[in-house]
């Protein structure tokens, strides 16, 4: 911050004191907040840099600054392509610092979720709310659970938004920031169009199966042989009651 531009005056005179005076002023930081400042048995020191230390200086500082610019700008381009990959992927990642109860989530969380990014005031429980009523007991006590123990989680489960149902995948791991303090981090997501996928699979698997109990009774009770062709491998295949039919052991003759 800088000092209040109506203190300035007041600091220059009494810091002529030199030494073990009562200081009070305001400042502006640089949030555009005013802030009070005050100190007791306050001290003033005088030193001066030579030439060749106030270069170093300035170059120290300089390249601090470039450095610094360097890190805001990775962390943009950071952001910027994880949103972008986000719409594609359906995913979002969110955290939430531990001491200082901080919590940010992405917007696609949001959009997962069917809501306008920021719509909500971020807290580590700010989408709880949209967990299935199936599911929620489970997934809070696992949540909470891990929370505890401070241990990673994978858990699957539904959420209901104002359109529709969704299954989401949760993945969260605890880190730590640069100061040293515990970051549990997250990310969230939508694999509405997998789980759909897997239920269809399974569900195709099932007939194919009955299908085949069917076919397999049908040529028991009705003494029928049956063979498949693969249209495009022209791989063909017999049954064993086909093989019998010729008075043949099952498998007995290489199938082309």
């Amino acid at each position: 911050g800088i000092v209040h531009p109506d203190d300035v005056d007041l600091v220059k005179s009494v810091i002529q004191k030199g030494s073990n005076f009562h200081l009070e002023f305001r400042i502006i930081t640089t949030y555009g907040e005013v802030k009070a400042v005050t100190g007791e048995n306050v001290s003033v020191e005088e030193t001066r840099m030579g030439a060749d230390e106030v270069q170093q200086f300035l170059h120290n500082e300089v390249h601090a600054e470039v450095a610094r610019n360097k890190e805001y700008e990775d962390l943009l381009l950071f952001k910027e392509i994880h949103e972008r990959s986000g719409r594609y992927t359906g995913s979002g990642i969110w955290w939430y610092n531990e001491q200082t109860g901080e919590t940010w989530y992405s917007p696609e969380i949001f959009r997962i979720h069917d809501l306008p990014p920021g719509v909500f005031n971020p807290h580590l429980n700010t989408f709880n709310s949209f967990i299935h009523p199936e599911d929620r007991e489970l997934v809070e006590e696992y949540s909470d659970h891990a929370f505890i123990e401070k241990a990673p989680l994978q858990i699957d489960y539904r959420i209901r938004t104002a359109i529709c149902d969704k299954h989401v995948r949760q993945i969260t791991n605890w880190i730590y920031n640069a100061k040293g303090q515990m970051i549990l981090s997250g990310l969230l997501q939508d694999v509405t169009g997998q789980k759909v996928q897997e239920q269809d699979t399974e569900v195709s698997e099932d007939r194919a199966l009955f299908f085949k109990q069917q076919l397999l009774f049908a040529e028991q009770q009705l003494s029928l042989g049956t063979w498949t062709v693969n249209l495009v491998t022209r791989k063909t295949g017999y049954s064993d009651s086909y093989y019998r039919l010729f008075g043949l052991r099952p498998k007995s003759v290489a199938e082309t």
